[in-house]
């Protein structure tokens, strides 16, 4: 499929695609190309979010280079004082650290669980995700080896198919400490986390049946 673009998506894609903001204003049109582009880390398949797609011009492809770097554990910085993109092996003190399926591969699972598998929501879909399930009543987990570098943990969590009455039980341990837990039903919104995770070295997320966790965010500060 190919689209006419502003020619500052070529120049400046980092700010057409990864920042959402354009450096120059221009009349100037090209011709690009947009293919069914899949990304793969060390085996593993990533989902870039819709608005940052890559494509194809003059032979060439171009990806989104914060999706790329945050896929490596990496951190984007854009400078707009002196048109700057600074890429670091660490987020500096005052950004948050990126998705944790990103940077964080799970050292532990119990039954199926998919790392970064679309999950949608009535006609939203996710890209950023962990989700479980099982045929059966069955507890299911993964645990992620945080080394005591964070500090806090934001996500929604959710489940498409209710096994009991009140809901699918559902626990993040720190540590083997309890710090979140609740139940998921079916036919109600992704519940909204937010919990210090200060210090916690072994991250566990459990639940029974099925249930999925939606853009889990770690932070530094």
């Amino acid at each position: 499929m190919k689209k006419r673009i502003l020619s500052h998506f070529i120049s400046m894609i980092i700010g057409g695609l990864i920042f959402g903001s354009a450096a120059f204003a221009t009349t100037n049109y090209i011709c690009v190309e947009f293919l069914p582009l899949k990304y793969f880390f060390n085996g593993l398949q990533k989902y870039p979010p819709s608005d940052q797609q890559g494509f194809i011009y003059n032979g060439r492809t171009y990806v989104p280079l914060r999706f790329m770097a945050e896929s490596l554990g990496l951190s984007v910085e854009w400078d707009e004082s002196d048109y700057s993109i600074k890429v670091n092996s660490f987020p500096s003190s005052n950004q948050l650290s990126g998705y944790l399926t990103d940077i964080i591969q799970p050292f532990d699972t119990c039954g199926i669980v998919d790392i970064n598998k679309k999950v949608t929501i009535g006609n939203d879909n996710y890209y950023k995700t962990i989700s479980a399930w099982h045929t059966s009543n069955f507890d299911l987990s993964a645990s992620f080896n945080l080394n005591g570098k964070y500090k806090r943990l934001t996500l929604l969590v959710g489940t498409k198919e209710q096994a009991y009455t009140d809901g699918n039980p559902f626990t993040i341990y720190g540590d083997e400490n309890i710090l979140w837990d609740g139940n998921l039903k079916e036919d109600e919104l992704p519940q909204e986390v937010d919990i210090d995770i200060t210090g916690v070295k072994n991250l566990k997320f459990e639940g029974t049946r099925n249930w999925f966790v939606i853009n889990p965010m770690i932070y530094f500060e």
